[in-house]
């Protein structure tokens, strides 16, 4: 569950969500122009959740940024 606030001239959202342990947490980004951007944002996250991947989880992260880097190279050497 995500909540927006303003903050300092911009927009922050705080998710709380249910780590792999049982016990809850939360992820906060602030530093967002818009409302909507903080909305978009907490919307993809709360996706990944309920994909299973955690926020903090680095190692799905780096390996998801990774993977898709390797995709873009492809598509963009094979001019699709």
């Amino acid at each position: 569950m995500a909540s927006i606030t303003k903050r300092f001239g911009g927009w922050q959202t705080r998710i709380s969500y249910k780590k792999r342990n049982g016990k809850y947490t939360t992820f906060s980004k602030a530093g967002f122009k818009t409302k909507k951007a903080a909305q978009l944002y907490s919307n993809s996250i709360e996706d990944n959740i309920a994909l299973g991947i955690l926020p903090n989880d680095k190692k799905i992260l780096t390996f998801l940024q990774n993977t898709s880097i390797v995709g873009l190279k492809t598509l963009k050497s094979k001019n699709i």
